[in-house]
């Protein structure tokens, strides 16, 4: 009989734990904040491998582009030198690029040589929990915030220069 109230209180424990984890992501999201077009992307705040801080609550005013990587990733590779074409078109105070290495067992010497072989002059900052929180199924995910925080696009997979112009075109300076 004693083994029917352990089973019944650790059943009552474990749907209560599921029920409160629940209400707390729910009050943390703050209502109309999410992962999607159209939303209120979440603030993201990481300190880069070159020991800079990022929030994107800071970059209001300013377009920013979201990548989700990992550096074993080949489409991730070429995503970043997509990326380094756009610093050509777009002005650094419009348009910032954060990329976010999302795989857990890299570490963030790798993501630095990854970096400098790459020879991106943007901020890359190692951070699994974002992946979680963004959603990201697949690698490259890119993201692009507007300046009032509000996410205008989303794909996974690589974003071809083109379509990058296309979708920043009417936010930048807009």
């Amino acid at each position: 009989m004693k083994w029917v109230w352990v089973l019944v209180v650790s059943l009552v424990v474990m749907v209560l734990s599921i029920v409160l984890f629940s209400f707390f992501m729910v009050e943390s999201s703050g209502g109309g904040v999410g992962v999607e077009v159209g939303e209120k992307a979440l603030n993201i705040e990481l300190i880069g491998v070159d020991g800079g801080f990022f929030s994107l609550e800071g970059q209001r005013g300013r377009v920013v582009i979201v990548d989700f990587m990992a550096t074993w990733c080949l489409p991730c590779s070429y995503q970043v030198e997509v990326l380094k074409s756009l610093r050509e078109t777009f002005a650094e105070g419009d348009v910032v690029i954060v990329s976010i290495d999302v795989d857990p067992k890299e570490s963030s010497l790798a993501l630095v040589d990854y970096k400098n072989m790459h020879g991106a002059d943007w901020m890359f900052a190692f951070s699994p929990e974002y992946g979680v929180k963004y959603k990201v199924r697949a690698i490259p995910t890119i993201l692009v915030i507007d300046g009032k925080g509000v996410i205008r696009f989303r794909h996974e997979g690589v974003v071809k220069l083109d379509r990058f112009k296309e979708v920043l075109s009417s936010l930048v300076g807009g």
